[in-house]
């Protein structure tokens, strides 16, 4: 996966951008957008290296919430995909 290249989640209501990453310092940011009026919560999974990942838990409904999110990842770590789930309501 390149700097700018996006993922939409399967119901079309989000949208995940990786706009930096630095494999030499490990440091990068990804842009959450959301495309649809739709209130939901998603896990955001973004993976790198040999089996890393970090996740984001995005609610469409939090007031408060960011849409730029930094992460940090091993020196030298391929950063390799996001994957986007929707959450269902229990």
């Amino acid at each position: 996966m390149e700097v700018n290249d996006s993922v939409v989640s399967s119901d079309k209501a989000l949208k995940v951008t990786l706009e930096a990453f630095d494999p030499n310092t490990g440091k990068g940011s990804v842009r959450i957008e959301e495309l649809l009026p739709k209130k939901g919560r998603f896990y955001v999974t973004l993976t790198y290296g040999e089996g890393g990942q970090t996740r984001i838990d995005y609610k469409s409904y939090d007031v408060y919430k960011a849409s730029a999110h930094s992460f940090s990842t091993n020196r030298n770590d391929a950063f390799k995909g996001i994957e986007i789930v929707p959450v269902v309501a229990d």
